[in-house]
């Protein structure tokens, strides 16, 4: 299980930012920046933690929806099956640069894999 990395910076707008190495749409990803909007309504289970290792999982399993796209952003929805829970996983790319942005995660407990 991956763990989550020194965090690196945090932006003017609170987000977060760690190292992160990966390649999504043929597009080599050296950073992870993570919203706090999460936490809003979701941070009583969800972490940075949590969200770094789903990304990994995303990374792996490269399965994602495309959302939409505003000016220069690409927006993606992924759903992530994670020891029999699934989340969902919002997240977009800017162009041009190389890094992958969280813009939301959370619980989608009514699919969770049954035992």
């Amino acid at each position: 299980m991956k763990k989550l990395p020194p965090l690196l910076d945090t932006t003017d707008e609170d987000r977060r930012v760690y190292e992160l190495q990966g390649i999504i749409n043929k597009r080599k990803l050296d950073k992870l920046v993570i919203d706090p909007h999460y936490e809003e309504g979701h941070g009583s289970y969800m972490t940075d933690e949590k969200i770094y290792i789903l990304v990994h999982e995303l990374l792996r399993i490269q399965r994602f929806v495309f959302a939409g796209r505003m000016e220069k952003w690409e927006y993606f929805e992924a759903d992530i099956l994670w020891i029999d829970k699934n989340y969902r996983l919002v997240f977009c790319l800017e162009d041009d640069q190389e890094y992958l942005g969280i813009v939301d995660c959370y619980r989608k407990s009514k699919y969770d894999k049954k035992s």
